[in-house]
């Protein structure tokens, strides 16, 4: 029996000198039984050296959250003994090791979408993006999946990419999706990106490109320079320019 803990008056989201990024990409996958609902969910793990753990917050109405529960520092968690006639809303915060500061929600899902699982792995929340880059990602159960870029004319990802890691949530291996894009098509600053599997939005992602000026540069002569000391001491890396990339390019390592 999980315990469950009402939000407080004074939670996490207290004045601090830093504060952990916001949870990205909370999924859902339920099922029903005979005399409850259990509905299991998983997000992407944040990447702090203070993370502590993470809240998960769920509730009757749509960002109103009547029950929280502290999983720990797994991000994945099973949720029991729900009113099988209900739909349900939930979300993640992500704490540090001295639960003094909370981050803000994750994503909201529901019971009630029948969406897929899903996972945008790139671009991701906040990410920064230059030249020609490749959108990619997972989702289980769909015919075809699509990408909208600024509420642009939606791209037709190929799909079908053996996804190992994906079998154990998807019963399938055959998840992984990617789509080639010139990012330098969509000029400097912030851009939204959504996912669509069958038409069904399953992931929406801000993230920031900067351009070399151009949306695509051509011409420019021979360019190689060496990275001393990466990726680790002693060790150094030859990049190139490939125009066809419109990006640097490891050639080899020394």
């Amino acid at each position: 029996m999980t315990s469950q803990l009402q939000r407080s008056d004074k939670p996490l989201k207290t004045i601090a000198p830093t504060v952990l990024a916001l949870v990205c990409g909370l999924f859902v996958l339920w099922s029903n039984h005979a005399a409850a609902k259990q509905v299991t969910l998983a997000w992407d793990a944040n990447t702090e050296r203070n993370l502590g753990g993470y809240f998960l917050y769920y509730g009757l109405a749509s960002r109103s959250y009547s029950a929280a529960i502290d999983v720990g520092n797994q991000t994945r968690y099973t949720v029991s003994d729900l009113a099988d006639d209900q739909t349900y809303y939930f979300v993640v915060t992500a704490y540090n090791n001295r639960r003094t500061i909370e981050s803000g929600f994750s994503n909201e899902v529901n019971t009630g979408t029948g969406l897929p699982l899903a996972s945008q792995e790139s671009p991701s929340e906040g990410s920064f993006e230059s030249g020609v880059g490749l959108i990619r990602g997972w989702v289980c159960n769909a015919s075809t999946v699509e990408v909208e870029i600024d509420g642009g004319a939606r791209l037709k990802a190929a799909h079908g990419t053996r996804r190992a890691d994906t079998e154990a949530v998807c019963g399938s291996a055959d998840t992984g999706y990617g789509l080639t894009y010139n990012w330098n098509l969509l000029g400097d600053g912030v851009h939204t990106l959504r996912v669509l599997a069958d038409g069904a939005e399953v992931s929406r992602v801000s993230f920031y490109v900067t351009t070399l000026g151009h949306d695509y540069l051509r011409g420019l002569p021979l360019y190689e320079h060496t990275l001393i000391n990466f990726p680790s001491t002693g060790r150094s890396v030859i990049l190139r320019w490939s125009e066809p990339h419109q990006n640097f390019v490891i050639v080899r390592y020394q």
